[in-house]
């Protein structure tokens, strides 16, 4: 039985930029992975929680005629592994996605979430780092893109404001020859860990 104090599911993104303006208490719930743990923990610090996890903004990968491509920040692990498009242009992060604990874990973790929770651990965060991404992040005040370099300020934080929603990574178009990508992840159960050591590389070849 989770105890919350006020729980509320946003209808559109606006809704839930409002419903965190208004609370400045409240959680985000995406895929509850991580949330719903510190609810059975009774943490009072996650019993106010607005609910994003249906919202169409924040669905979706999306490739563009140039190669740049567009991944909502509520794509589960799941549909990073299966969609034919990540996996052609961004290989690295669907290794990486598909190290990610268990099937049932994948099927409702979110890239968003395992991005803004800051945790060394997180194992996306690597190879959105070597795609050279863009987040874009929503607020009252409108719309800002940040890199993904920079975005992690310490263990646990991360550059976002109370306030602010990320609604999707942005990649830009990939090398489509000469060039490749490779993600390594090392703990002690596999995927049923978080991860001791995780890196990632990409390296093109300019006279291959």
């Amino acid at each position: 039985m989770f105890d919350f104090a006020s729980y509320h599911r946003a209808a559109t993104l606006a809704d839930a930029i409002n419903l965190l303006t208004d609370n400045p208490q409240a959680k985000l719930l995406a895929g509850g992975t991580d949330v719903l743990i510190q609810l059975h923990h009774h943490n009072d610090r996650y019993r106010h929680i607005v609910d994003i996890h249906n919202l169409a903004e924040l669905r979706g990968i999306t490739l563009a005629e140039d190669g740049a491509l567009r991944i909502g920040s509520a794509t589960t692990f799941t549909q990073l592994i299966e969609d034919p498009v990540t996996q052609r242009h961004l290989p690295a992060l669907c290794a990486a996605a598909a190290s990610i604990a268990g099937p049932q874990i994948r099927n409702v973790a979110t890239y968003g979430g395992n991005i803004c929770n800051g945790a060394t651990s997180a194992d996306s965060a690597t190879p959105t780092l070597i795609y050279d991404a863009k987040l874009e992040i929503h607020s009252p005040r409108g719309v800002r893109f940040v890199p993904i370099n920079g975005f992690h300020t310490g263990p646990g934080k991360v550059s976002l404001e109370h306030d602010e929603i990320l609604v999707a990574f942005h990649f830009p178009p990939q090398p489509k020859e000469h060039a490749g990508s490779a993600h390594f992840k090392y703990a002690m159960r596999d995927a049923m860990d978080i991860s001791t050591i995780g890196c990632a590389a990409h390296c093109r070849l300019d006279n291959g």
